[in-house]
């Protein structure tokens, strides 16, 4: 966007590529009409599976060059951090909206590649899915790739639905969310159940709606 004078002239806008070993790249040099307001452009960037596992940089430049008079050179590059994992970690028990009954359950990871080199996975768990809340905790495993658990070291509330996610560990912000929900009901037979409004969106419906209004 450009908010200033607008000439036609044209400027060069730059992509360059940081890898995780630290070298950089330039992806692309394009020539472009100065922007007389606002306009947008589209960059497939791959990945290349051998390469690029771990914190990759993006920094794009508006008049890479500097041809155009400005007063602030300053603002026209942008960067994002993308952090590209070898594998993720999915929930596998108990199951996804699923009743239990026993205290000593324990939480079951599956990693998406079963040959994968051993590293740290992080659980976190609470009583809502926006996990905000006081109650939730944060437990850390190191495992190969695979099967692997984790123990929540709480005592389960009776009726209570609890939300759990699982990722592979990585830098703030990068993180890889798999989630799934389960109740806990001590006198009840093992079996599934909706008790949450969250659990509810996971719903399809015809012909009824799911009422989002308050008293």
């Amino acid at each position: 966007m450009n908010t200033g004078m607008a000439p036609a002239d044209s400027i060069t806008v730059e992509v360059k590529r940081t890898y995780p070993d630290g070298t950089t790249e330039v992806l692309h040099r394009d020539r472009v009409r100065g922007t007389q307001y606002s306009d947008s452009m589209s960059y497939n960037i791959p990945v290349v599976a051998s390469r690029d596992k771990g914190l990759n940089k993006i920094i794009i430049t508006v008049d890479a060059d500097h041809e155009a008079d400005e007063l602030y050179e300053t603002n026209n590059t942008v960067s994002k951090d993308v952090y590209i994992f070898e594998d993720e970690a999915r929930p596998i028990y108990p199951y996804n909206l699923s009743i239990i009954n026993d205290q000593n359950t324990k939480l079951v990871v599956s990693s998406a590649n079963a040959f994968a080199v051993s590293r740290e996975y992080i659980m976190e768990l609470d009583t809502t899915e926006l996990f905000n809340s006081p109650s939730k905790v944060t437990r850390t495993v190191t495992s190969s790739g695979g099967v692997f658990e984790f123990t929540p070291g709480i005592t389960f509330t009776d009726s209570t639905v609890y939300y759990w996610r699982v990722s592979p560990s990585a830098p703030v912000g990068s993180l890889v969310w798999n989630k799934s929900s389960f109740v806990y009901l001590p006198s009840s037979e093992v079996g599934f159940n909706q008790s949450h409004l969250y659990q509810h969106f996971k719903s399809t419906y015809s012909r009824i709606s799911l009422d989002l209004c308050f008293p």
